[in-house]
C-alpha cells in the first residue's frame, strides 16, 4: 500500500490573520546539508516538512525503528520572534510577540524539594502579519531556511516538546551528536504523537538508524477564541527528580510562582532543531546569536494543491470542501473508456471516481481551469503548474503529481489524445498524472480532491469548472470514448 500524505485545510480559519512568521518547511524551501537524508523511510529527504505518527501505531524499537504506520508530514511552521524590529536583525514577530506560543507551569509536584512531576498551560495565538524581516534558520541536521514568504494559515496546531522525551522505552541505541542525554530526564505522559528526530547526516553510529519517531507532540489543542488554541501538558521527571540545583527546576518554578512563559521557539531554529534541549524561559528577545533556545515546535496543516486518495465509501474527504458527484470511467482493464464530469466552479472541492483500480491502472486527470471566471491563459497555467510543483514560495509540493498545460504530449505518454483530438475546442487547460499518489482503501471510490484557495495569494481566483479522466493511459490505442459531453463541445454553465 501506497503512503497517502494529507495537509488538512483550516477549518474555516484560513485567510484571517498571518504568524508571526508562519514559513513552509517543505523541499523546497527548506535547503539540505550535505547529506540530504533527514527524514523517515516514507520520505527521506525530508521534502514535506516535519514528520510525524501516532502514539497507538507502536513505538519505535531502541535504535530507531520505524512505526508501522500512521505516519503523515506537516509542512508549516509557526514562531513567537519579538515584534520590534533588534538591530542589526530584525525581530520578524507579530502584533502578539513571543507571547504566540506560550507554556506556563500551573502544578508542579515536589518530593524532598526536587520537582517530580509538572503540568504546564499552553496557548497559541495567531498574531497579525510580521512587523519585520526575521532570522533566517537552521537545525542540527544540517537544513537551512531563508523564506522571505510569510504564510496565512490559521489552523489547529501541533507543538512538539524537545526537552522531553516520551518513553523511557523510546530511546536511541546511544546518545552521540546531535543527542544530547539530559538526566534527569523530563517524560511526556499525555501526548498523542510523535515527531520524527534524526541524525546529523552520516554521524549515526554503526547499526543504528539515522532516526526515530522519539519527540512527543500535542494535536489536540482546544480553539478558545481569538485566535487562540490551548492544550494542557503534563510531565513527570525519572528518578528522585530535579534537583533545585538543576536549571531546569528553577525555570520551572519562577514558571509557576510569577507566571513567566517557559516556552520558546523562534525563526532561528528550523523545525526540531535540537531533541532534549534545555527548558528555557522566554528572554522575550532574539536569541543571542548562534544560539538554539528553542525548546518547543509548532507546525501547522497547509492545504494540498491537487490530490488523489482512495478511502472507503463511507469515509468521503473532509477537507475538500463539497462532493461534486460521482466521475465513472466505463470498459474494462486495456479498454476503459473515459469519465467526464462538469463540476460547479470551486477553487476547494472533490469528485468520487469509480469503475477502475487505481493502485495498478495508472490515471491522468484533465482539468478545466479558470480564474475569476475565465479560462486560464497559458501564464495563469505556469503560476498554477508552479504552485503543484511546490516552487512558488507558499504552497507545499502536491507530492507524486506531474502537472503540464494544454498539451497531451506534455506527460510524454505518446498516443492520441482522448481530451483534446476528440473535441472541435478543448475544455481542459491542465492535465495531471497521477500514477504515484493514489493509496487504495477498502471502498469502490477514489476521491479525486483540489484545493486552489487563497491560501496560496498567487492563486486567487482561480477555481476548477471540469474534471475528465482515463485510466491506463498507454493503452489508449484501444479507449473507446465514453461519457456525456465527450463527442462535443459543450455548452458553457451560465
Amino acid at each position: 500500500m501506497k503512503l497517502v500524505i494529507v495537509f488538512l485545510g483550516g477549518l474555516g480559519f484560513a485567510g484571517v490573520a498571518l504568524a508571526a512568521p508562519e514559513l513552509l518547511v517543505t523541499k523546497p524551501p527548506v535547503v539540505s546539508g550535505s547529506d540530504p537524508f533527514t527524514g523517515p523511510i516514507v520520505d527521506p529527504t525530508a521534502s514535506y516538512g516535519q514528520w510525524f505518527t501516532g502514539v497507538t501505531t507502536g513505538i519505535p524499537s531502541s535504535g530507531g525503528g520505524l512505526p508501522t504506520g500512521g505516519q503523515f508530514a506537516l509542512p508549516v511552521q509557526f514562531y513567537d520572534n519579538p515584534e520590534q524590529p533588534v538591530n542589526p536583525v530584525n525581530g520578524g514577530g507579530g502584533w502578539d510577540g513571543t507571547n504566540a506560543i506560550t507554556g506556563v507551569v500551573s502544578s508542579v509536584t515536589m518530593v524532598g524539594g526536587d520537582i517530580t512531576a509538572f503540568q504546564i498551560q499552553a496557548a497559541i495565538t495567531y498574531d497579525m502579519p510580521p512587523q519585520s524581516p526575521w532570522p533566517a534558520g537552521s537545525n542540527s541536521h544540517g537544513e537551512t531556511l531563508n523564506n522571505t514568504n510569510s504564510l496565512n494559515v490559521v489552523a489547529p496546531p501541533t507543538l512538539t516538546a524537545n526537552f522531553a522525551i516520551s518513553s523511557v522505552n523510546n530511546l536511541p541505541a546511544a546518545f552521540t551528536g546531535p543527542y544530547v542525554l539530559q538526566s534527569p530526564q523530563i517524560v511526556a505522559t499525555n501526548e498523542n504523537l510523535l515527531a520524527w528526530y534524526c541524525w546529523t547526516p552520516g554521524y549515526a553510529p554503526n547499526g543504528q538508524a539515522n532516526g526515530g519517531y522519539y519527540v512527543p507532540a500535542w494535536n489536540n489543542f482546544t480553539y478558545s477564541g481569538n485566535w487562540q488554541w490551548q492544550d494542557t501538558l503534563d510531565f513527570t521527571v525519572q528518578g528522585a527528580g530535579l534537583a533545585p540545583t538543576d536549571p531546569r527546576a528553577s525555570n520551572i518554578e519562577s514558571s509557576y510562582v510569577n507566571g513567566k512563559d517557559i516556552f520558546t521557539s523562534q525563526s532561528s531554529a528550523l523545525k526540531i532543531s535540537n531533541w532534549q534541549s534545555s527548558l528555557n524561559l522566554d528572554p522575550g528577545t532574539l536569541y543571542p546569536t548562534g544560539q538554539d533556545l528553542s525548546d518547543v515546535s509548532v507546525f501547522v496543516p497547509h492545504p494540498i494543491i491537487l490530490k488523489v486518495l482512495s478511502v472507503p465509501s463511507t469515509s468521503a474527504p473532509t477537507n475538500y470542501g463539497t462532493n461534486e458527484g460521482i466521475l465513472t470511467v466505463g470498459g474494462v482493464h486495456n479498454a476503459y473508456t473515459t469519465g467526464y464530469l462538469p463540476v460547479a466552479p470551486a477553487a476547494i472541492s472533490y469528485v468520487q471516481v469509480n469503475g477502475f483500480y487505481p493502485e495498478t491502472d495508472e490515471e491522468i486527470f484533465a482539468l478545466d481551469v479558470q480564474v475569476n471566471g475565465v479560462e486560464a491563459t497559458p501564464a495563469q497555467i505556469a503560476i498554477l503548474i508552479d504552485a503543484i510543483d511546490g516552487t512558488d514560495g507558499y504552497a507545499p509540493a502536491s507530492p507524486g503529481v506531474a502537472a503540464v498545460s494544454n498539451t497531451w504530449a506534455g506527460l510524454g505518454l505518446g498516443g492520441a489524445d482522448p481530451f483534446i483530438d476528440t473535441l472541435s475546442v478543448s475544455p481542459f487547460n491542465l492535465f495531471l498524472d497521477m500514477g504515484d499518489v493514489v493509496d487504495m482503501g477498502t471502498g469502490p471510490y477514489t476521491y479525486f480532491g483540489w484545493d486552489v484557495s487563497s491560501e496560496d495569494p498567487n492563486l486567487v481566483g482561480y477555481t476548477i469548472e471540469e474534471v475528465a479522466v482515463v485510466p491506463e493511459p498507454m493503452s489508449l490505442g484501444l479507449l473507446v470514448l465514453g461519457g456525456l459531453g465527450l463527442m462535443s463541445r459543450r455548452p458553457r454553465k451560465a
